[in-house]
């Protein structure tokens, strides 16, 4: 029984063999006619190597774009570290600016305090230049008015506030007086150039206005106080300043 059981699955088993063989020789017939592979174990390689390349392609294509994508970033962080660079050259130059202004500045200062501070100390004016090649549009005063505009300036004595100037007592106008008078000034200060312009041109005025009035007294000899031109000689009679009487 047992060797008749051997000899039945011996025969099963062959022939399960020889129809699992001819339904593959079948299929390989079939595939060859299509122009498939005979095997069907050399297809399904093939297979999976078409899908094993097809994967590496896109994992390609996938590094490509983030290589692409790598490269726009370093071109954008390089423009980004351009504009850092001009910005940073920009303030320093800015900078640097500043601090050579700060640095005339605290030099005009320094000048203006140390020319200004011994001339206002003295002669009561700061230093102007007042060469006539530096000068333009000269124009002549008119006769009385320089006279009229000091008349109409209060003057007093007074006295710095502590901590104002060198808080000491002076004889002077006022600053908004001599604005509204003469038109000169910003009405806070008075320049020291023009307080004497004003007063030297009063005072020819005046002179100007006393010799007439010697003329109509009968006092008026030949002299002559018309005020001196700009350039004219000046009057060769010393009597010339006052009211020309003879002695």
């Amino acid at each position: 029984m047992g060797t008749a059981l051997a000899s039945a699955g011996a025969e099963n088993a062959a022939r399960t063999n020889d129809r699992d063989k001819g339904l593959a020789l079948k299929a390989d017939v079939a595939n060859l006619g299509r122009g498939l592979p005979a095997q069907s174990a050399q297809a399904a390689s093939l297979g999976l190597g078409a899908g094993s390349s097809a994967v590496g392609l896109n994992q390609g294509t996938n590094a490509q774009f983030l290589q692409s994508t790598n490269i726009m970033n370093n071109g954008f962080g390089g423009a980004q570290a351009g504009y850092a660079g001009q910005a940073s050259a920009l303030n320093s130059q800015y900078g640097t600016q500043v601090q050579a202004w700060n640095a005339q500045q605290q030099a005009d200062a320094a000048n203006s305090s140390g020319i200004g501070s011994f001339l206002g100390s003295a002669v009561g004016i700061g230093l102007r230049l007042s060469d006539p090649d530096l000068k333009t549009e000269k124009t002549e005063i008119p006769e009385g008015t320089a006279l009229k505009q000091v008349m109409d300036m209060p003057v007093e004595q007074w006295k710095y506030k502590p901590g104002v100037e060198d808080g000491g007592t002076h004889v002077g106008p006022y600053s908004d007086d001599f604005q509204k008078a003469t038109g000169k000034g910003d009405g806070h200060s008075i320049d020291m150039n023009d307080v004497l312009g004003v007063t030297m041109k009063a005072v020819q005025d005046l002179a100007g206005k006393v010799e007439e009035l010697s003329e109509a007294i009968g006092l008026g000899g030949s002299s002559s106080v018309t005020p001196i031109k700009k350039k004219a000689a000046p009057p060769s009679n010393p009597d010339a300043i006052g009211l020309g009487v003879a002695a």
